[in-house]
């Protein structure tokens, strides 16, 4: 994976996925993860296949209030462009306290 970052522009690159390692084997999702910094406000964040194609998220970030929002989810228009992943926020997974 790539991640290339551009004030509020973030480029992820998908170069291939890699399973969790567990000792009990089961059927799950790929996932990666990789700390950004300096995301204030709003940012859109484009994933891109191999095969060029390229879907994107709008979030929006409140440090303050300790908040993250998915604005808009959409598949940019572009030849030969499909809908392959979907953008959810995890709050389960959030490293501070939910208010």
């Amino acid at each position: 994976m790539r991640v290339l970052q551009n004030k509020q522009v973030v480029n992820i690159i998908i170069m291939g996925l890699k399973a969790r390692t567990d000792i009990v084997p089961q059927v799950q999702p790929a996932r990666g993860e990789y700390l950004l910094e300096d995301l204030v406000g709003e940012f859109t964040l484009n994933i891109y296949k191999q095969d060029g194609a390229v879907n994107s998220g709008i979030f929006h970030l409140n440090i303050y209030n300790k908040t993250i929002n998915l604005v808009k989810e959409y598949k940019p228009q572009k030849k030969n462009n499909r809908l392959f992943c979907r953008f959810e926020v995890a709050e389960n997974e959030f490293s501070f306290p939910v208010q």
